[in-house]
C-alpha cells in the first residue's frame, strides 16, 4: 500500500530508500520482504532511538531469512556501540521476549549479552523502570545468579514495588526459589481424587550480614506492603532482638497483612515486648 502510494515499484524502491533513508520507516513492516530488506539496510539507527532499535529486534525474528540475515548484520555492529542508557531500554524487552523466539530470533540476546555494558544495563533497567514485565526478568535472571550482586540495591532501591519485594525476599531468606514443575498428590486414592500440587528448587545466595540488617531497616519504612510482608516474615524465623524500632514500626503497620504477621511473631516471642 505504501508503494503504491508513492508510486514506487522494484527495484526502484531499495533506489529511494538509498536516497532518503527517512523512508526506510514506511517499509520496515511491510508485507513485502524484499521491502523490509531494504528498509533494514538502510534504515537510520540513532544511539536513543528505542523504536528503530526494536525494530532492529523484531526483524532478527523475521520470516524470510535474508531479512533475518541483514537485520543480524546491523544488529552486530551497533549493539556493542550502544551506550548503557540504551540498552538498558531494551534490557527487559529483550530478555522477557527475544529469548522465546523460535526463527532464530532468540540469537539476537546472545548478541546483545555481549555486550561489555549488558549487565550494568540489566541492572538500571530492573532499578529504574517502573513498568514491564520486572518481576518475571528479575526472576529469570537470578536463576542463573546473573544479578546476584544487585539484589542488595534492587531490594532498597528499585522504582517498582514488585522488584523491590521479590529481591527483598531473596536476601532476607539467602536463596532464590523457583518452580520446577508438578506432581500429583493424592487425596483420596480409591475414589480416584487428587490434586496437582507445584515443585520447587531453590539455590543458596551468600548474603553478608551487615546488607540483610540494612535491607531489614530499610524493608520495614517501604512504601509497599508487600516489602513490609517480607520484613515480617524475617522477623518471625529469626526473631526480631536486633530490630526493636522496627517490631515497633510493623506492629502498628498500617496493613492488616502486615499486623496479623506481628501479631503471630509476639505469640512466638512473647518475651520481646511490643512497644507503643
Amino acid at each position: 500500500m505504501v508503494a503504491r502510494i508513492l508510486r514506487l515499484k522494484p527495484p526502484f524502491f531499495e533506489q529511494a530508500i538509498a536516497k532518503s533513508p527517512q523512508i526506510a520507516w514506511l517499509f520496515v513492516h511491510s508485507h513485502n520482504g524484499r521491502y523490509r530488506e531494504a528498509a533494514v539496510q538502510s534504515m537510520i539507527i540513532g544511539d536513543e532511538d528505542t523504536a528503530a532499535q526494536t525494530a532492529l529486534l523484531l526483524r532478527s525474528n523475521d520470516w524470510v531469512p535474508q531479512v533475518r540475515e541483514a537485520a543480524f548484520d546491523r544488529l552486530r555492529i551497533r549493539a556493542p556501540q550502544l551506550p548503557q542508557t540504551a540498552l538498558s531500554r531494551l534490557a527487559v524487552f529483550a530478555v522477557a521476549r527475544v529469548g522465546i523466539w523460535q526463527r532464530g530470533g532468540a540469537e539476537a540476546l546472545d548478541v546483545l549479552r555481549e555486550c561489555p555494558l549488558w549487565l550494568s544495563a540489566l541492572e538500571e533497567a530492573l532499578a529504574e523502570q517502573a513498568d514491564g514485565p520486572l518481576v518475571h526478568v528479575l526472576k529469570r535472571l537470578i536463576l542463573e545468579s546473573t544479578l546476584d550482586h544487585a539484589l542488595n540495591r534492587l531490594a532498597r532501591s528499585a522504582r517498582s514495588p514488585f522488584v523491590r519485594s521479590a529481591a527483598t525476599e531473596c536476601v532476607l531468606t539467602e536463596k532464590v526459589r523457583w518452580k520446577s514443575g508438578y506432581k500429583r498428590q493424592w487425596i483420596n486414592k480409591p475414589l480416584g481424587i487428587s490434586r496437582r500440587v507445584p515443585l520447587f528448587e531453590e539455590r543458596n545466595l551468600e548474603i553478608d550480614p551487615n546488607v540483610c540488617a540494612a535491607v531489614v531497616r530499610s524493608g520495614a519504612r517501604d512504601t509497599s506492603a508487600m516489602v513490609r510482608k517480607k520484613v515480617a516474615d524475617k522477623l518471625i524465623r529469626d526473631g526480631g532482638k536486633e530490630f526493636p524500632e522496627e517490631v515497633r514500626l510493623l506492629s502498628a503497620d498500617s496493613a492488616a497483612s502486615v499486623r496479623s504477621r506481628m501479631e503471630f511473631f509476639h505469640r512466638k516471642y512473647p518475651s520481646i515486648n511490643k512497644k507503643d
